[in-house]
């Protein structure tokens, strides 16, 4: 149970970290099965305990414990198997980076966070990865030469966002430029695929977070 815990709270942890390390975030990424599952296994093992306790004091059936038992490890068997297996991965392999230490003891300079500020900015005004709906921090990392963490902590000290927030910030400009646009035939569906989105449910939930508005509701009011 207690080494259960724990991994619950890394993943809660992971699923917070989210939006410092990809611009769409889908389930296979948020790996909300598996927080399912770690509940279920210590849900599991209280009521066994329970049981246990039960059968001693009342000396009741036996079997009861071994029915219950062989359910739930063919529930948690199935489990796994079935979204395990189609767990894709999450983090792309790349070189061991230094450990990121708080912002407070930050050993980057004034001057060298503008730099990696306006790299940053340049980068996306002139290449416009955000065009890319798999872009992540990883990506942005090599393709500037620059840690990540030196990347999150300028986003946040210099700019005032974190990674997810900052690439759809782009998308959502380049979708309320294409809806303006009188002589663009694009479905809004399809212009939140050419502007960097992976799904439609991410388009409208994020579009609306930004603007307050469908993308239906916000070409209506155009």
């Amino acid at each position: 149970i207690v080494y259960n815990t724990i991994t619950g709270f890394r993943v809660v942890k992971h699923r917070k970290n989210l939006e410092n390390e990809f611009s769409s975030i889908e389930k296979n990424v948020r790996i909300g099965w598996l927080l399912f599952v770690i509940v279920f296994y210590n849900a599991y093992c209280l009521i066994a305990y329970i049981i246990g306790i039960t059968e001693v004091f009342h000396i009741t059936d036996i079997i009861i414990t071994h029915i219950f038992n062989y359910s739930a490890m063919l529930f948690l068997v199935y489990a796994f198997g079935f979204y395990g297996l189609g767990q894709k991965s999450i983090y792309m392999p790349m070189a061991t980076e230094d450990t990121p230490v708080k912002y407070k003891t930050s050993a980057l300079s004034a001057r060298r966070k503008k730099e990696i500020k306006d790299k940053i900015v340049q980068y996306f005004e002139n290449e416009k990865p955000y065009l890319n709906p798999e872009l992540n921090m990883d990506m942005l990392s090599a393709a500037l030469k620059i840690p990540k963490y030196q990347l999150t902590e300028v986003l946040s000290t210099e700019i005032g966002k974190n990674f997810f927030r900052f690439v759809n910030s782009y998308r959502i400009e380049a979708v309320k430029k294409m809806l303006t646009n009188k002589k663009n035939r694009y479905s809004i569906e399809a212009i939140g695929y050419e502007c960097g989105f992976s799904s439609k449910s991410s388009f409208f939930t994020v579009f609306k977070n930004f603007t307050g508005q469908t993308p239906t509701e916000y070409r209506n009011s155009l």
